[in-house]
């Protein structure tokens, strides 16, 4: 309940309704947030007597409520927030479900048709295959750049700039879901270095599995969020595979454009080269060097253990590049972030690790804020790394926790990486029921800054 602790005009109160603070015109951000499947809202002055109230509405990430300006009483859905004016942008009466996929995703042995459906017959279900966004605006192709040569020595020429492009397709019958192993590589033929000739490019057809994305959308009515992607394995991959498998579904471009790609040298090193004509270096900065929550971008999460069919995790959450010199390798490491923003689930649940955590909560640890897919040296170094840090579990019990996995992107083989729960403030508040903001981490060059975590 909000209280209010005078006599109000009913000008004021239309500004705090709206967000903006009577006295100082100001947006105003309060300290709690509401349940995404809808809570009621009573709007009261301080002798009890209500002004205003909300019933319980349901809504999504990054949805508000709210009356249309000046036309009585309606609740209405928004997609375009006004914080601190009044809601003069399109508003909708209806918010519409996700899609239902006939089959979830995981390992399949022999072929089969995907169905998705929709409880109302009158929707349009538009859907993606290679890990974008799906949106009426994307059934044409959208396009995005990048580059596979870059000038890595003085002398060098580098490359043009080629047109990439990502797609949505309006779903009218069963898709079929086999096995595309076969196909070209598309993904894993990229560059993700900075060098004239890129030296990790597959000479081989990798694995493949189809990742599905999905969102119901129809006039006049709130679009729904997209389905949380399904990665489908067809054939006899799953025997082949004795350790656990994670699936990263991300929209190409936020991978791959030259401008803000996260993978790539792309426009960052460009730059440096034109500012450095004469200088060769082994590991200059490029796209894949930035730092921080502006570059962090949605990801799918889905985690297979080993000898399942079906994914013991799913989540929609967030990525950034993760490490200092590693970096520059073909490669990333990566950092995902469990957040409420991305979905209605904010932690990774899940028991990653066999590994105790010394006198913690949860011995075991199955919540975890933070995770880093970390990859060292060659193609065996996630092996290495798993099996050095299992060295010093004795003496740094339940600190750096690791686990080799086979990673795809987009339904492409990227290689190996290991699992690691990220050592942070997060990861000591759950393990030891602390309060986050309270912990303060150094190391012996001084603090570690907050925006690291």
């Amino acid at each position: 309940m909000l209280i209010i602790p005078r006599a109000i005009s009913r000008g004021e109160l239309d500004q705090l309704v709206a967000g903006v603070h009577p006295k100082s015109a100001q947006f105003t951000h309060l300290n709690f947030s509401l349940s995404s499947s809808g809570e009621e809202v009573l709007l009261a002055q301080a002798d009890g007597v209500v002004v205003d109230e909300m019933p319980p509405i349901p809504t999504h990430q990054d949805v508000s409520v709210g009356r249309p300006s000046g036309t009585g009483l309606e609740w209405l859905y928004y997609d375009q927030p006004t914080p601190g004016s009044i809601n003069d942008t399109p508003g909708f009466s209806e918010m519409l479900s996700s899609p239902v996929f006939s089959h979830s995703g995981g390992f399949y042995r022999y072929p089969f048709h995907l169905s998705l459906s929709h409880p109302d017959p009158d929707v349009t279900i538009i859907y993606s295959l290679d890990g974008s966004d799906p949106r009426p605006e994307n059934l044409e192709p959208q396009e995005y750049s990048y580059k596979q040569s870059y000038r890595q020595f003085t002398n060098s020429v580098g490359g043009q700039l080629i047109a990439g492009s990502f797609q949505s397709w309006e779903y009218d019958s069963p898709l079929a879901m086999v096995d595309r192993s076969g196909e070209t590589n598309r993904f894993s033929l990229k560059s993700t270095t900075w060098h004239e000739v890129s030296p990790h490019i597959p000479s081989t057809l990798v694995r493949k599995a189809t990742v599905v994305r999905a969102r119901a959308v129809k006039p006049g009515a709130l679009s729904s969020p997209v389905a949380l992607g399904h990665t489908y394995f067809v054939g006899d991959h799953r025997d082949d595979f004795d350790i656990g498998v994670i699936s990263l579904i991300v929209q190409p471009d936020h991978l791959f454009d030259y401008e803000r790609g996260a993978f790539v040298a792309g426009r960052d090193f460009d730059l440096w080269r034109d500012a450095n004509p004469t200088i060769n270096v082994s590991a200059p900065v490029g796209n894949f060097n930035r730092r921080g929550e502006q570059w962090e971008y949605p990801v799918g999460v889905e985690f297979f253990e080993p000898n399942t069919a079906t994914a013991t995790l799913r989540l929609q959450a967030g990525f950034r590049i993760h490490g200092n010199w590693s970096r520059r390798n073909p490669a990333k490491n990566m950092r995902l972030y469990a957040r409420s923003r991305y979905g209605d689930i904010d932690a990774f649940q899940h028991r990653f690790f066999e590994n105790p955590v010394a006198q913690a909560v949860d011995t075991y640890g199955g919540i975890f804020r933070r995770l880093t897919l970390r990859r060292r040296g060659a193609q065996d170094g996630a092996l290495m790394d798993a099996y050095v840090h299992s060295l010093m579990q004795p003496f740094f019990t339940g600190v750096v926790r690791t686990r080799p996995v086979i990673k795809f992107i987009n339904g492409e083989y990227w290689g190996l990486t290991g699992v690691r729960d990220k050592f942070d403030p997060h990861h000591l508040a759950i393990q030891y029921d602390l309060d986050p903001d309270n912990i303060i981490m150094t190391y012996s060059g001084g603090f570690i800054p907050r925006a690291s975590y």
